[in-house]
């Protein structure tokens, strides 16, 4: 597998667009949106849309401990995911939970150190759940940047709407039209 010096673990050093929303309905926007793709995605990257919820529920501080528990829930099901060791010794070192960090550096450590075969599956599958994070977020950030120019556009028109008259009205009436199919397409 080469050099495990060159891993690094954790969704959250990956800058993640999902990580710097600030208002709380885009925050449970995205949640939610990562609920349903749990429903609809291959059982292999459940994990890794599990630990996506974590952290976007940890941007409110009250959020730290829910995340924790999620992140939880996965090392009970694998506790040798690089990504959740991770992502756990993070938050709890941000809550000063510090025993529990040092522990959870440990196991991440040995993991990352080994030459097991075990060892080198959860690099693989580290691997793995960061590329499927970055072309989620990718995917998401299109999606969230067409939706608010298509916004937008519709103030803008409704705008104009109103201040014209004759062959324009009509022609702005039928962009209005046509823009809001597209805002509902977008949404479905």
């Amino acid at each position: 597998m080469g050099d495990s010096s060159n891993i690094i673990p954790g969704l959250f050093d990956l800058n993640l667009n999902i990580m710097f929303q600030n208002d709380m309905h885009s925050i449970t926007d995205t949640i939610t949106s990562l609920y349903k793709r749990l429903t609809q995605e291959h059982k292999e990257v459940h994990n890794v849309l599990n630990k996506m919820i974590a952290v976007v529920k940890s941007k409110p501080w009250r959020g730290k401990n829910d995340s924790i528990i999620c992140l939880e829930n996965i090392l009970e099901r694998d506790p040798r995911n690089l990504n959740a060791l991770s992502d756990i010794e993070f938050l709890c070192r941000s809550i000063h939970r510090v025993n529990e960090a040092d522990m959870y550096k440990e196991m991440l450590n040995a993991i990352l150190n080994g030459g097991e075969i075990e060892d080198r599956r959860s690099k693989a599958i580290c691997l793995m759940e960061q590329g499927y994070a970055i072309l989620y977020d990718e995917d998401a950030n299109v999606e969230h940047i067409t939706k608010d120019r298509l916004s937008e556009t519709y103030r803008m028109l409704l705008s104009e709407h109103k201040k014209s008259s004759g062959k324009r009205n009509n022609c702005i009436q039928l962009c209005i039209y046509h823009n809001k199919e597209a805002l509902l397409n977008l949404q479905r």
